[in-house]
């Protein structure tokens, strides 16, 4: 079993909020995730940084 980093889980959480998600099928790449364009420029609700 293989698991991801806590920053690449980040990155797939960030991008899942912060974009259109009706515009993924059932299946799609990390690269292809991280390409699709964003609703906000940023994560305005995340205050850990």
């Amino acid at each position: 079993m293989g698991y991801q980093t806590d920053q690449i889980i980040i990155e797939i959480e960030e991008q899942l909020f912060l974009m259109d998600t009706k515009k993924i099928g059932s299946s799609i790449s990390y690269k292809a995730l991280l390409e699709l364009p964003r609703l906000l420029k940023r994560n305005y609700f995340d205050f850990s940084s």
